[in-house]
């Protein structure tokens, strides 16, 4: 009798670690869908608006309120821009900051802007106080762009030749595709 219920139990734990196994798998399946979706997603987003060029006149303003050109900026090198307005949803910009700041530490963090566009002073020198002080932020308030009508945070490479490239919008919940995107822009970066 013993021995017919300890066979029982047994079998029973077996089928117990084969759900939760073939759970799992799914589970995996379906975030790895997710993630290949978004990112073709991206991929299309990048194809559509990747020849983008910004004019070599146009301005925004510095951390101390000054206006500079767009193409000074560039002078020593690529940027990874960092766009958002304070109209997006917060916890999107937190996370995409959060990760921007992580990534600069690894490649420099010079070679990373955050163009923000802010509807009072007052707003722009709040997230002053509050970002990485290592990272440059400008009011962009007057520089737009299609991606801009999304309503989202997103983040685009800005070449020498005032070209962008690598447009990408990030998604809080899946942080592995955050981490794809800047593992694929890094060569391009150093």
């Amino acid at each position: 009798m013993k021995n017919t219920i300890l066979v029982i139990l047994v079998i029973c734990n077996l089928c117990m670690i084969y759900l939760v196994c073939t759970q799992r798998n799914s589970e995996t399946e379906i975030n790895t869908t997710l993630l290949k979706t978004l990112a073709n997603d991206n991929v299309s987003l990048v194809k559509y608006d990747s020849e983008r060029t910004i004019d070599f006149g146009t301005t925004i303003r510095n951390s101390d309120g000054d206006v500079v050109c767009i193409s000074d900026i560039v002078n020593d090198g690529r940027k990874l821009i960092v766009r958002y307005s304070e109209l997006n949803c917060k916890s999107c910009v937190d996370s995409i900051l959060y990760y921007t700041e992580q990534f600069g530490k690894r490649i420099g963090r010079d070679k990373i802007q955050v163009w923000a566009k802010f509807t009072s002073l007052s707003n722009y020198l709040l997230m002053k106080r509050i970002i990485d002080h290592d990272i440059d932020l400008y009011d962009a308030s007057n520089f737009s762009f299609g991606v801009d009508s999304l309503n989202v945070p997103y983040l685009f490479i800005l070449n020498n030749d005032m070209t962008i490239s690598n447009i990408f919008i990030p998604h809080k919940e899946f942080p592995q595709l955050n981490e794809w995107y800047f593992s694929t822009i890094k060569e391009r970066l150093l």
